[in-house]
């Protein structure tokens, strides 16, 4: 797997293009990151499409027998681990 390119100017770019969309504003002197309103909605509605596609993936594999339920919570206490905190 290729590392992922999260230079310091990326995600300066990428910080810079969520604040021009309105789902994100910096604040402060230190310019600390709060999701708005819209990033929120956004955020929602990633996460909905991701859990969505996850047990349509893990439908696929494991057969709809198998009960889905159990696998997705371990997958998303995983995921959820990993999320930044507001």
């Amino acid at each position: 797997m290729d590392e992922p390119d999260a230079t310091p100017a990326r995600i300066a770019r990428l910080t810079t293009r969520l604040v021009d969309l309105g789902c994100v504003t910096a604040d402060g002197p230190a310019g600390d990151l709060e999701l708005t309103d819209k990033g929120r909605d956004a955020h929602a509605r990633l996460v909905e499409s991701g859990r969505s596609e996850l047990t349509r993936l893990v439908s696929e594999q494991l057969g709809e027998a198998v009960e889905v339920a159990p696998v997705l919570r371990r997958v998303a206490a995983s995921l959820v681990a990993e999320m930044p905190r507001e």
